[in-house]
């Protein structure tokens, strides 16, 4: 009688898109599982679930997949969705997926049958343009751009101290009580380099943050991330 080595099940690869995702938007997963064994392997069930890194105990599956046969050598492509809930809580999450979570299955190996994600961020507000570290140069084009689905009037904050604890070290664009329904903003030119310059000179620091606030109807606000930009000044003319 042919003796064939036992089934066995590993994750080649998990990927999720996209890498920072906001609450309300659907999370994309593909998952590819392959039977690395000898013999064929009936009834695979598998558990995908998503947590915060700092709660891993805390999980919520988000799938059960089930491949009822696969043949040696085999792979198996899950594709799946998820919409994380507007009340989940924001941070840094990652995925991970279990083949034969119950141990009901006979392996050649029994503790390789997990696999997780990249990180992924998990926010209201996710800032665009500019990248972290740009630098303007001072007659140029200065365009700030983000997005969110939880929230509908913005406003950017601009300043030299970037934990913006200090009133007198950033200003908000549109200055005042406007705010804005746009996800992008040109700053007049007054605004920036101007404003932004004089900030730079008076508290002798030659780097600018910036961050986005968002807000709702019901006055409920949201704060982004905050990035880093440079401004390189014009070259004098004559």
């Amino acid at each position: 009688k042919l003796e064939f080595e036992p089934p066995d099940l590993r994750w080649e690869s998990a990927q999720v898109i996209p890498k920072h995702i906001l609450r309300g938007e659907t999370m994309r997963m593909r998952l590819n599982l392959m039977n690395v064994g000898g013999d064929v392997i009936r009834n695979v069930r598998s558990k995908v679930e998503i947590f915060n890194t700092r709660q891993p105990r805390r999980r919520t599956v988000v799938a059960t997949p089930v491949t009822p046969v696969m043949a040696p050598g085999e792979v198996v492509t899950y594709e799946l969705e998820y919409v994380l809930p507007e009340d989940q809580l924001l941070g840094t999450y990652q995925i991970s997926a279990t083949a034969d979570p119950d141990n009901l299955l006979k392996e050649v190996k029994e503790n390789n049958n997990e696999i997780k994600s990249d990180d992924l961020k998990l926010s209201d507000i996710k800032l665009l343009l500019p990248p972290e570290n740009f630098m303007f140069e001072e007659n140029g084009l200065f365009l700030f751009q983000w997005d969110s689905l939880a929230y509908g009037e913005f406003k950017i904050q601009v300043g030299v101290d970037k934990k913006f604890e200090d009133a007198g070290a950033y200003f908000d664009l549109p200055q005042g009580d406007r705010w804005i329904a746009d996800k992008e903003l040109v700053p007049l030119s007054g605004e920036l380099p101007g404003m932004a310059m004089g900030l730079m000179e008076s508290f002798e620091r030659n780097k600018l943050h910036w961050r986005v606030v968002g807000r709702q109807a019901s006055g409920r606000q949201a704060i982004s991330e905050v990035r880093t930009f440079t401004v390189k000044p014009a070259k004098p003319e004559g």
